[in-house]
């Protein structure tokens, strides 16, 4: 887990201060892979296996940083990172950057983090993966941040619900002021309402979005 290679630390907004988050490009880190890793790809393309070595080098990196690194970062049955006992976290990716953020969670429940490629939202799918407020409420936003926000709420709740949520059901608010989001539940389940208890923000990073939702702990 030693490669040497740039990676830097991540400073989102708002109340954030117990959330290590790290970012870089991506690369080949498969010879920093612990054994059980690599064989998670081993009959990946090349492209799966940069991405996901990139991920779980950086895992690793900030684990260490928590004081709560382990052998191997191995994944459950919805490929979600199976954190060591008191952590949680999140890994995100691109086909060019990667990002994670980890803490404890006696100091934060559960973390959702995504990051898209500004524009990348196809207009077509819009109709599919926001609401319709949401796009009445755009007025100049990338949908690609809204859709980057709604993934970060799932990903914060499925490792604590264990359910998928579905495009339609969760609703975003972007507050552009202090760049943060605020998010409510429309869906069916009312497990999944604890999202309206997360705290939102978003960055933009280059040519990026990076969204985080995260539940204080209890």
């Amino acid at each position: 887990m030693t490669k040497s290679h740039n990676y830097s630390a991540l400073e989102l907004p708002g109340n954030c201060d117990r959330i290590i988050c790290l970012y870089s490009v991506v690369g080949d880190y498969t010879e920093c892979l612990a054994h059980q890793e690599a064989d998670a790809v081993s009959s990946a393309v090349i492209k799966r296996k940069k991405e996901y070595s990139t991920g779980r080098w950086l895992a690793h990196h900030a684990l260490s940083r928590l004081g709560r690194d382990t052998d191997a970062l191995l994944s459950g049955g919805a490929r979600e990172p199976l954190w060591p006992e008191a952590v949680t976290g999140s890994i995100t990716h691109t086909d060019s950057r990667a990002a994670v953020a980890v803490a404890y969670t006696a100091d934060i429940l559960g973390i959702g983090l995504d990051m898209e490629r500004v524009g990348a939202v196809d207009q077509k799918l819009l109709p599919k993966l926001l609401t319709d407020v949401e796009r009445e409420n755009l007025n100049g936003i990338d949908s690609t941040l809204i859709f980057s926000a709604k993934e970060a709420c799932y990903k914060l709740l499925y490792p604590i619900v264990g359910e998928y949520v579905d495009f339609q059901a969760v609703e975003i608010s972007i507050n552009r002021a202090d760049s943060s989001f605020d998010t409510r539940y429309i869906g069916n389940s009312p497990a999944n309402a604890i999202v309206e208890q997360a705290t939102g923000t978003y960055k933009r990073l280059d040519d990026h979005w990076i969204s985080c939702a995260f539940l204080p702990g209890l």
